[in-house]
Order: C-alpha cells, then sequence, then structure tokens
C-alpha cells in the first residue's frame, strides 16, 4: 500500500500526514524515493553522461565514489525539499 511505502521512507507520522494531504503528493515523493532506489541500485543505468563509467574503466574509484555520493545527496536533499515546500503550502 501507498502508506506502507511511504512509512518505510518517512516513518509512519510522517507518512499519515503526506496521505492526509491527497494522494497525488504521496505518488510523487515515491516516484523520487524510487529513483533514488534505482540509482543507489545500480549507478550505472542513471549515467547519461558516461562520467561514472568513464571513472569505472579508468579506475579512478574515488571520482566514482565522489559522483555517487553527490548524487544520492542531491536525490534525497531534492526529495527533504519536496516534503518541506508541501508541508509550507509552496
Amino acid at each position: 500500500s501507498i502508506l506502507r511505502q511511504l512509512s518505510r521512507i518517512l516513518g509512519s507520522k510522517a507518512a499519515k500526514n503526506v496521505l492526509r494531504t491527497g494522494n497525488g503528493y504521496a505518488k510523487k515523493v515515491l516516484e523520487h524515493a524510487a529513483k533514488l532506489r534505482r540509482y543507489v541500485t545500480d549507478p550505472l543505468l542513471a549515467d547519461n553522461k558516461g562520467v561514472l563509467g568513464a571513472a569505472l574503466r579508468a579506475g579512478e574509484r574515488k571520482i566514482l565514489e565522489n559522483i555517487w555520493r553527490g548524487r544520492v545527496s542531491k536525490l534525497m536533499h531534492d526529495i527533504k525539499v519536496f516534503i518541506s515546500n508541501h508541508a509550507n503550502g509552496k
């Protein structure tokens, strides 16, 4: 269910608040979380510019990790901003 999925991402209290505001919003949060989950699982699938692949082929582990961490951080930030903006009526 949507509540169960959101609870895993946001915690049960926040998930219930999200659902009270409407399923459209809950769906958007789930879409962002799914994107993050896919990236964490297989970042090369989202490597549109080939930067991760190039770092991997060159053996540049530190660069690869920095890119990965940056992207994960950005996606997490986007989800938090989206939730915050919605909570503040934006």
